[in-house]
């Protein structure tokens, strides 16, 4: 059956799967290329460490910008809750706002 269907589909088939193949592999051996030159840059790197006095890190540290802080300082929205005094500058704002003259 499978015979069969090479010969329907023809010499087209056969070449476009060869070059699918082909591509395949072209592909892998770039990657391994591309993985052995960073594991030869990674092993330099290695190498020099005791040049710079550098020790290897045993702790996970986390990548997120300011891991530590719980929330951030600064931000554009008002939590009402904390909003201390200022409630005459709050209400100037409003009407200003709301207000139907507007340049």
């Amino acid at each position: 059956m499978q015979q069969r269907l090479l010969i329907q589909r023809g010499i087209v088939y056969r070449v476009r799967a060869f070059f699918f193949n082909l591509n395949q592999l072209r592909f892998r051996i770039r990657i391994v290329h591309k993985v052995k030159d960073i594991r030869r840059r990674l092993d330099v790197i290695a190498a020099n460490r005791s040049n710079f006095h550098l020790s290897p890190i045993t702790k996970s540290v986390d990548a997120r910008v300011g891991g530590d802080r719980r929330s951030i300082e600064t931000s554009s929205l008002i939590r009402l809750s904390k909003t201390y005094g200022r409630d005459a500058e709050m209400g100037m704002i409003t009407k200003k706002i709301c207000s139907k003259d507007v340049m």
